[in-house]
């Protein structure tokens, strides 16, 4: 239980310093390819985390590294994600989206996946290896499906309505 409790705080101090530079770098390389970095960087980590039982006396070094660099990248990428997913809907239909979108995901990632890896706790690779398929499939969707949107939301073209007067 040690480890555990050691391995998760780790792992989501990690994400502080991750969270900083994917904003910083979103707005440099577009949220699109910085949500691709951040799922393709934790692949290193995941295959650390899945290996580590087989590192004998440094499966605590590998285990920890791992949780770094997952912290880093993967658990990283809300910071792009969520921005990323509230600019892909028109002005008008924004909160709607963006409230559907992130329900859809958490739905996914808070209830499915943990109900689908459960029976699979007891086999790293497997169950890391079923998480860096899923990681690595989410990497592909921005790339593929989506629109880069870094200086390309629509312009505002009409000054907003004083209050009180419809």
């Amino acid at each position: 239980m040690t480890l555990s409790f050691g391995l998760s705080t780790l792992l989501f101090m990690a994400t502080i310093p991750g969270k900083a530079f994917t904003g910083f770098i979103m707005e440099i390389i577009g949220r699109r390819w910085t949500i691709t970095y951040c799922f393709v960087g934790a692949i290193p980590g995941l295959a650390l985390m899945a290996l580590a039982h087989r590192t004998g006396e440094y499966a605590t070094v590998a285990m920890s590294a791992g949780a770094i660099i997952t912290g880093l990248t993967v658990l990283s990428s809300f910071t792009a994600v969520r921005v990323y997913l509230s600019e892909q809907f028109p002005t008008a239909l924004r909160g709607r989206g963006h409230y559907l979108g992130e329900a859809i995901g958490r739905i996914f990632s808070g209830v499915l996946m943990p109900y689908l890896l459960e029976p699979y706790t007891g086999s790293p690779t497997i169950f890391f290896g079923t998480v860096a398929a899923v990681v690595t499939v989410g990497a592909c969707v921005p790339l593929l499906f989506g629109k880069e949107t870094v200086g390309q939301l629509e312009m505002v073209t009409a000054a907003a309505p004083e209050l009180g007067k419809a």
